[in-house]
Protein backbone atom coordinates (compact mmCIF):
# COMPACT_ATOMS: atom_id res chain seq x y z
CA UNK A 1 0.00 0.00 0.00
CA UNK A 2 1.10 3.34 -0.69
CA UNK A 3 2.28 5.74 2.08
CA UNK A 4 -0.10 7.95 2.73
CA UNK A 5 0.00 11.65 2.34
CA UNK A 6 -2.70 14.09 3.86
CA UNK A 7 -3.21 16.50 1.42
CA UNK A 8 -6.85 17.52 2.45
CA UNK A 9 -5.40 20.71 3.57
CA UNK A 10 -7.59 24.20 4.31
CA UNK A 11 -7.17 26.26 1.20
CA UNK A 12 -5.56 29.32 1.80
CA UNK A 13 -6.26 32.50 0.55
CA UNK A 14 -3.59 33.68 -2.47
CA UNK A 15 -2.37 36.65 -2.39
CA UNK A 16 -4.18 39.45 -5.12
CA UNK A 17 -0.27 39.29 -6.92
CA UNK A 18 -0.46 35.69 -7.40
CA UNK A 19 -3.87 35.42 -8.58
CA UNK A 20 -3.08 37.63 -11.35
CA UNK A 21 -0.07 35.94 -12.38
CA UNK A 22 -2.05 32.84 -12.33
CA UNK A 23 -4.84 34.38 -14.61
CA UNK A 24 -1.68 35.81 -16.53
CA UNK A 25 -0.16 32.45 -16.80
CA UNK A 26 -3.49 30.58 -17.88
CA UNK A 27 -4.47 33.09 -20.42
CA UNK A 28 -8.00 33.50 -18.24
CA UNK A 29 -10.94 32.34 -19.54
CA UNK A 30 -12.66 35.53 -20.22
CA UNK A 31 -9.83 37.23 -21.85
CA UNK A 32 -9.18 34.39 -23.68
CA UNK A 33 -12.23 34.72 -25.36
CA UNK A 34 -12.59 38.58 -26.02
CA UNK A 35 -9.63 37.82 -27.77
CA UNK A 36 -10.98 35.35 -30.47
CA UNK A 37 -12.28 38.40 -32.82
CA UNK A 38 -8.87 39.96 -32.25
CA UNK A 39 -7.38 35.76 -33.83
CA UNK A 40 -9.45 34.94 -36.35
CA UNK A 41 -7.37 36.27 -38.79
CA UNK A 42 -4.33 34.94 -37.96
CA UNK A 43 -6.33 31.49 -37.25
CA UNK A 44 -7.87 31.40 -40.89
CA UNK A 45 -4.36 32.23 -42.23
CA UNK A 46 -2.53 29.51 -40.14
CA UNK A 47 -4.77 27.29 -41.30
CA UNK A 48 -4.52 27.51 -44.70
CA UNK A 49 -0.85 27.17 -44.42
CA UNK A 50 -0.73 24.43 -41.74
CA UNK A 51 -3.08 22.08 -43.65
CA UNK A 52 -3.70 21.24 -47.20
CA UNK A 53 -7.79 20.42 -46.69
CA UNK A 54 -9.32 23.86 -47.59
CA UNK A 55 -9.02 26.98 -50.31
CA UNK A 56 -11.40 29.42 -48.63
CA UNK A 57 -12.45 28.79 -45.66
CA UNK A 58 -15.52 30.29 -42.91
CA UNK A 59 -14.25 30.09 -39.18
CA UNK A 60 -16.74 30.79 -36.77
CA UNK A 61 -17.02 30.53 -33.15
CA UNK A 62 -18.64 26.71 -31.90
CA UNK A 63 -17.96 27.07 -28.22
CA UNK A 64 -16.08 28.58 -25.72
CA UNK A 65 -15.52 27.01 -22.50
CA UNK A 66 -11.85 26.56 -21.19
CA UNK A 67 -10.16 26.62 -24.87
CA UNK A 68 -11.88 27.94 -28.22
CA UNK A 69 -13.49 26.03 -30.45
CA UNK A 70 -13.88 26.98 -33.86
CA UNK A 71 -16.36 25.77 -37.07
CA UNK A 72 -14.39 25.62 -40.22
CA UNK A 73 -16.33 24.89 -43.09
CA UNK A 74 -16.32 25.16 -46.75
CA UNK A 75 -18.65 23.51 -49.35
CA UNK A 76 -19.90 19.95 -47.48
CA UNK A 77 -16.97 19.75 -45.41
CA UNK A 78 -16.99 20.95 -41.46
CA UNK A 79 -14.04 20.48 -39.08
CA UNK A 80 -13.52 21.74 -36.16
CA UNK A 81 -10.50 23.48 -34.29
CA UNK A 82 -9.64 24.06 -30.88
CA UNK A 83 -6.85 26.88 -29.96
CA UNK A 84 -5.55 25.44 -26.78
CA UNK A 85 -5.36 27.73 -23.74
CA UNK A 86 -1.74 28.57 -22.61
CA UNK A 87 -0.47 26.67 -19.56
CA UNK A 88 -3.30 24.04 -18.60
CA UNK A 89 -1.27 21.69 -20.61
CA UNK A 90 2.66 21.08 -22.30
CA UNK A 91 3.10 20.68 -25.78
CA UNK A 92 3.73 16.77 -25.16
CA UNK A 93 0.11 16.51 -22.73
CA UNK A 94 -1.57 17.93 -25.79
CA UNK A 95 -0.14 15.49 -28.66
CA UNK A 96 -0.66 12.44 -26.05
CA UNK A 97 -4.18 13.35 -26.11
CA UNK A 98 -4.20 13.15 -29.83
CA UNK A 99 -2.31 10.20 -30.10
CA UNK A 100 -4.94 8.22 -27.59
CA UNK A 101 -7.90 9.20 -29.28
CA UNK A 102 -6.39 7.99 -32.77
CA UNK A 103 -5.85 4.78 -30.90
CA UNK A 104 -9.64 4.52 -29.48
CA UNK A 105 -10.58 4.60 -33.21
CA UNK A 106 -7.91 2.07 -34.23
CA UNK A 107 -9.12 -0.28 -31.69
CA UNK A 108 -12.61 0.30 -30.60
CA UNK A 109 -15.82 0.91 -32.44
CA UNK A 110 -16.46 3.91 -30.14
CA UNK A 111 -17.47 6.85 -32.17
CA UNK A 112 -15.15 10.30 -32.22
CA UNK A 113 -13.55 12.63 -33.94
CA UNK A 114 -10.83 11.76 -36.63
CA UNK A 115 -7.44 13.65 -35.60
CA UNK A 116 -6.03 15.96 -38.97
CA UNK A 117 -2.17 15.40 -39.22
CA UNK A 118 -0.83 18.92 -40.49
CA UNK A 119 1.69 18.77 -43.89
CA UNK A 120 4.15 18.86 -41.58
CA UNK A 121 2.91 15.63 -40.56
CA UNK A 122 2.02 17.19 -36.72
CA UNK A 123 -1.20 16.63 -34.91
CA UNK A 124 -0.68 20.17 -32.48
CA UNK A 125 0.23 23.21 -34.59
CA UNK A 126 1.41 26.38 -33.48
CA UNK A 127 0.88 30.41 -34.64
CA UNK A 128 2.18 33.84 -33.37
CA UNK A 129 -0.65 36.43 -33.66
CA UNK A 130 -0.46 39.96 -34.53
CA UNK A 131 0.59 40.78 -31.10
CA UNK A 132 3.46 38.45 -30.84
CA UNK A 133 1.93 35.90 -28.41
CA UNK A 134 1.99 31.66 -29.76
CA UNK A 135 -0.61 29.83 -29.97
CA UNK A 136 -0.87 25.96 -30.13
CA UNK A 137 -4.30 24.25 -32.35
CA UNK A 138 -4.74 21.15 -33.47
CA UNK A 139 -7.76 19.91 -36.57
CA UNK A 140 -10.08 17.31 -36.35
CA UNK A 141 -13.75 16.83 -37.88
CA UNK A 142 -16.91 17.56 -36.95
CA UNK A 143 -18.92 14.82 -34.58
CA UNK A 144 -23.02 15.40 -35.30
CA UNK A 145 -24.86 15.03 -32.30
CA UNK A 146 -27.05 17.00 -29.66
CA UNK A 147 -25.62 16.82 -25.84
CA UNK A 148 -27.70 14.02 -23.90
CA UNK A 149 -28.43 16.81 -21.58
CA UNK A 150 -30.98 17.98 -23.42
CA UNK A 151 -32.69 14.71 -22.99
CA UNK A 152 -35.14 13.29 -20.12
CA UNK A 153 -36.50 10.44 -18.49
CA UNK A 154 -36.46 6.84 -20.27
CA UNK A 155 -34.64 8.45 -23.45
CA UNK A 156 -31.64 9.57 -20.83
CA UNK A 157 -31.13 6.46 -19.07
CA UNK A 158 -31.32 4.54 -22.64
CA UNK A 159 -28.56 6.86 -23.34
CA UNK A 160 -26.59 6.75 -19.94
CA UNK A 161 -26.48 2.41 -20.78
CA UNK A 162 -24.45 3.48 -23.81
CA UNK A 163 -21.97 5.69 -21.72
CA UNK A 164 -21.16 3.20 -19.66
CA UNK A 165 -20.64 0.63 -22.68
CA UNK A 166 -18.29 3.59 -24.03
CA UNK A 167 -16.32 3.71 -20.69
CA UNK A 168 -16.30 0.06 -20.27
CA UNK A 169 -14.52 -0.25 -23.99
CA UNK A 170 -11.86 2.25 -22.65
CA UNK A 171 -11.13 0.71 -19.53
CA UNK A 172 -10.98 -2.43 -21.09
CA UNK A 173 -8.73 -1.26 -23.63
CA UNK A 174 -6.38 0.65 -21.09
CA UNK A 175 -6.38 -2.60 -18.57
CA UNK A 176 -5.42 -4.92 -21.67
CA UNK A 177 -2.74 -2.51 -22.81
CA UNK A 178 -1.74 0.07 -19.99
CA UNK A 179 0.15 3.03 -20.93
CA UNK A 180 2.86 3.95 -18.40
CA UNK A 181 2.06 6.68 -16.95
CA UNK A 182 6.30 7.70 -16.42
CA UNK A 183 6.47 8.04 -20.33
CA UNK A 184 2.88 8.81 -21.77
CA UNK A 185 2.97 12.39 -20.16
CA UNK A 186 -0.40 13.10 -19.01
CA UNK A 187 -1.78 14.58 -15.85
CA UNK A 188 -3.18 12.58 -13.46
CA UNK A 189 -6.67 13.03 -11.22
CA UNK A 190 -4.99 11.46 -7.97
CA UNK A 191 -5.82 13.07 -4.59
CA UNK A 192 -3.64 15.87 -4.39
CA UNK A 193 -4.79 17.21 -8.09
CA UNK A 194 -8.95 16.81 -7.02
CA UNK A 195 -9.09 17.33 -2.85
CA UNK A 196 -6.10 19.85 -1.88
CA UNK A 197 -5.58 23.17 -1.71
CA UNK A 198 -3.96 22.86 -5.04
CA UNK A 199 -6.79 20.83 -6.22
CA UNK A 200 -6.31 21.54 -10.24
CA UNK A 201 -10.13 22.91 -11.08
CA UNK A 202 -9.81 24.80 -7.83
CA UNK A 203 -10.47 24.49 -3.93
CA UNK A 204 -14.05 23.37 -2.85
CA UNK A 205 -13.54 24.27 0.64
CA UNK A 206 -13.82 28.18 -1.17
CA UNK A 207 -17.45 27.80 -2.71
CA UNK A 208 -18.66 31.47 -1.54
CA UNK A 209 -21.71 29.45 0.27
CA UNK A 210 -19.73 27.55 2.49
CA UNK A 211 -20.21 28.59 5.83
CA UNK A 212 -17.46 27.43 9.04
CA UNK A 213 -19.68 24.71 10.33
CA UNK A 214 -19.93 22.94 6.75
CA UNK A 215 -16.54 23.27 6.14
CA UNK A 216 -16.06 20.73 9.44
CA UNK A 217 -17.80 17.79 7.62
CA UNK A 218 -17.19 18.76 4.32
CA UNK A 219 -12.87 18.03 5.39
CA UNK A 220 -14.61 15.31 7.23
CA UNK A 221 -15.90 13.62 4.05
CA UNK A 222 -12.81 14.25 2.05
CA UNK A 223 -10.48 12.71 4.69
CA UNK A 224 -12.86 9.70 4.87
CA UNK A 225 -12.64 10.02 0.79
CA UNK A 226 -8.89 9.95 0.77
CA UNK A 227 -8.24 7.15 3.75
CA UNK A 228 -10.99 5.18 1.39
CA UNK A 229 -8.84 5.22 -1.69
CA UNK A 230 -5.59 4.24 -0.06
CA UNK A 231 -6.93 1.50 0.67
CA UNK A 232 -9.06 0.77 -2.70
CA UNK A 233 -5.21 1.03 -4.12
CA UNK A 234 -4.16 1.81 -8.08
CA UNK A 235 -4.36 -1.54 -9.49
CA UNK A 236 -4.58 -2.00 -12.98
CA UNK A 237 -7.30 -4.08 -12.82
CA UNK A 238 -9.10 -0.46 -11.05
CA UNK A 239 -6.24 2.64 -12.40
CA UNK A 240 -4.94 3.84 -15.79
CA UNK A 241 -5.62 6.48 -18.67
CA UNK A 242 -9.26 7.79 -18.48
CA UNK A 243 -11.26 10.65 -20.27
CA UNK A 244 -12.05 11.87 -16.81
CA UNK A 245 -14.87 13.88 -18.42
CA UNK A 246 -17.46 12.27 -18.70
CA UNK A 247 -20.44 14.98 -18.69
CA UNK A 248 -23.31 15.18 -20.33
CA UNK A 249 -21.93 18.01 -22.82
CA UNK A 250 -19.39 15.87 -23.94
CA UNK A 251 -21.93 13.00 -25.07
CA UNK A 252 -23.27 13.53 -28.15
CA UNK A 253 -26.72 11.44 -29.55
CA UNK A 254 -27.76 11.04 -32.90
CA UNK A 255 -30.34 8.92 -32.90
CA UNK A 256 -29.22 5.50 -31.81
CA UNK A 257 -26.06 6.51 -32.22
CA UNK A 258 -23.75 8.35 -29.33
CA UNK A 259 -20.13 10.16 -29.41
CA UNK A 260 -17.68 10.85 -27.21
CA UNK A 261 -15.72 14.38 -27.41
CA UNK A 262 -13.90 16.46 -25.51
CA UNK A 263 -11.02 14.79 -24.29
CA UNK A 264 -9.04 17.33 -22.74
CA UNK A 265 -9.20 16.63 -19.33
CA UNK A 266 -8.29 12.86 -20.26
CA UNK A 267 -5.54 11.47 -17.62
CA UNK A 268 -4.99 8.63 -14.94
CA UNK A 269 -7.11 8.24 -13.02
CA UNK A 270 -9.56 5.00 -11.23
CA UNK A 271 -11.79 3.97 -13.80
CA UNK A 272 -14.64 4.58 -11.35
CA UNK A 273 -13.86 7.99 -11.67
CA UNK A 274 -15.73 8.29 -14.99
CA UNK A 275 -18.26 6.64 -13.67
CA UNK A 276 -18.79 9.56 -11.57
CA UNK A 277 -18.54 11.88 -14.15
CA UNK A 278 -21.08 10.73 -15.94
CA UNK A 279 -23.63 11.15 -13.72
CA UNK A 280 -22.14 13.54 -10.64
CA UNK A 281 -22.89 16.89 -12.54
CA UNK A 282 -26.83 16.23 -11.76
CA UNK A 283 -28.76 16.44 -8.54
CA UNK A 284 -31.60 14.62 -9.57
CA UNK A 285 -32.46 11.03 -10.01
CA UNK A 286 -28.38 9.74 -9.12
CA UNK A 287 -29.53 6.41 -8.37
CA UNK A 288 -31.45 5.94 -11.72
CA UNK A 289 -28.38 7.12 -13.38
CA UNK A 290 -25.74 4.97 -11.94
CA UNK A 291 -27.98 2.41 -12.39
CA UNK A 292 -28.92 2.89 -16.10
CA UNK A 293 -24.54 3.66 -16.27
CA UNK A 294 -23.77 0.27 -14.58
CA UNK A 295 -26.32 -1.91 -16.84
CA UNK A 296 -24.54 -0.55 -19.54
CA UNK A 297 -20.94 -1.02 -18.32
CA UNK A 298 -21.41 -4.51 -17.04
CA UNK A 299 -22.32 -5.73 -20.56
CA UNK A 300 -18.72 -5.23 -21.49
CA UNK A 301 -16.54 -4.94 -18.30
CA UNK A 302 -17.36 -6.39 -15.03
CA UNK A 303 -16.85 -4.23 -11.57
CA UNK A 304 -16.53 -6.05 -8.25
CA UNK A 305 -18.01 -6.05 -4.99
CA UNK A 306 -15.28 -4.23 -3.89
CA UNK A 307 -15.32 -1.84 -6.93
CA UNK A 308 -19.43 -1.32 -6.39
CA UNK A 309 -18.53 -0.43 -2.50
CA UNK A 310 -16.82 2.70 -3.75
CA UNK A 311 -19.41 4.06 -6.08
CA UNK A 312 -20.48 6.52 -3.67
CA UNK A 313 -16.75 7.45 -2.53
CA UNK A 314 -16.38 8.26 -6.36
CA UNK A 315 -19.56 10.56 -6.60
CA UNK A 316 -19.11 12.35 -3.12
CA UNK A 317 -15.28 13.21 -4.93
CA UNK A 318 -16.54 14.52 -8.15
CA UNK A 319 -19.25 16.47 -6.76
CA UNK A 320 -16.15 18.37 -4.61
CA UNK A 321 -14.05 18.48 -7.63
CA UNK A 322 -16.90 20.22 -9.15
CA UNK A 323 -17.64 22.95 -6.35
CA UNK A 324 -14.04 23.68 -6.71
CA UNK A 325 -14.60 24.27 -10.35
CA UNK A 326 -17.86 26.55 -10.17
CA UNK A 327 -16.12 28.51 -7.77
CA UNK A 328 -13.11 29.13 -9.87
CA UNK A 329 -15.55 30.26 -12.81
CA UNK A 330 -17.63 32.20 -10.28
CA UNK A 331 -17.07 35.45 -12.54
CA UNK A 332 -19.50 33.84 -15.31
CA UNK A 333 -22.65 33.80 -13.09
CA UNK A 334 -22.43 29.77 -12.65
CA UNK A 335 -23.28 29.64 -9.14
CA UNK A 336 -25.69 31.71 -9.15
CA UNK A 337 -27.71 29.74 -11.69
CA UNK A 338 -27.04 26.39 -10.51
CA UNK A 339 -24.16 26.23 -8.06
CA UNK A 340 -25.93 27.14 -4.88
CA UNK A 341 -28.52 23.61 -5.35
CA UNK A 342 -25.98 21.46 -6.11
CA UNK A 343 -24.13 22.90 -3.22
CA UNK A 344 -27.29 22.26 -1.03
CA UNK A 345 -27.70 18.53 -2.51
CA UNK A 346 -23.62 17.92 -2.17
CA UNK A 347 -23.87 18.89 1.29
CA UNK A 348 -26.57 16.42 1.87
CA UNK A 349 -24.56 13.61 0.44
CA UNK A 350 -21.77 14.52 2.65
CA UNK A 351 -23.59 14.25 5.61
CA UNK A 352 -25.08 10.91 4.22
CA UNK A 353 -21.82 9.75 3.55
CA UNK A 354 -20.40 10.52 6.96
CA UNK A 355 -23.23 8.77 8.40
CA UNK A 356 -22.66 5.59 6.18
CA UNK A 357 -19.02 5.27 6.62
Amino acid sequence: MEEKVNTNRECNEISLQNAEESKQQSGGPSEFKEHYEELKDDIVKAFIRDYDLMNNPEISLLKFSENIICQVTENELKLVLRINRSGYHTMEELENELIWITEIKKQTDINTATIYKGINGKVIQQFKSKAGITYTYSVQSFVKGISIKELKGENLYSQLENVGKIAAKLHKMEENNPHNKETFKRFAWDIEDTLSENARWGCYLKFPDMTSDDRIIFKKAADKIEARLQKYGRGTDRYGLIHADLHSENLLADDDKISLIDFDDCGFSWYLYDLAGAISQQSKNLKEMTAAYLKGYETIRSLSLEDKAEIETFILLRRLVRLGWLTSHSDNGIIEREGREYYEVTKEMVIMYLENN
